[in-house]
């Protein structure tokens, strides 16, 4: 399921990221090659990788899910507003993601280039277990 890249809330407010994919491709630029939206992209998937923990709860349970939490990115990188927009079925992932996004705030400061004051993303963090661990 894709999303439309690029929808903004209030005035001054960009989006980046939108949809259940994440897709985020073209969110904050131009749509270019060299699109800097695309790369501020993947350093805000790769600083939230950095701050992600599975729940013991959920593991000991063998429960598996995606959540997608939307949030808003200030200049600075401030993160306000996170909430989930799709929850996972399980309470303990919900709130892992919630804790995520707590954690590692801030995130990455919005490229230079992004014309907004703020940006509102949804981005899916998925919990899922190697073979092993469903196993035993």
């Amino acid at each position: 399921m894709g999303g439309s890249a690029g929808q903004g809330g209030a005035p001054g407010e960009g989006g980046a990221g939108r949809g259940v994919s994440g897709d985020g491709r073209a969110a904050l630029g131009d749509g270019g090659r060299e699109n800097p939206g695309d790369d501020y992209l993947d350093r805000l998937r790769r600083h939230l990788a950095r701050y992600k923990s599975y729940p013991q709860e959920a593991r000991d349970r063998k429960q598996e899910g995606t959540v997608v939490v939307t949030f808003t990115i200030g200049r600075d990188g401030t993160v306000s507003g996170a909430h989930i927009a799709r929850s996972a079925g399980t309470a303990a992932l919900d709130e892992a993601a919630l804790d995520l996004l707590r954690t590692a705030n801030p995130v990455p400061a919005l490229p230079e280039t992004f014309a907004g004051r703020s940006a509102t993303v949804s981005l899916p963090i998925t919990y899922s277990l190697s073979f092993l661990n469903r196993l035993f």
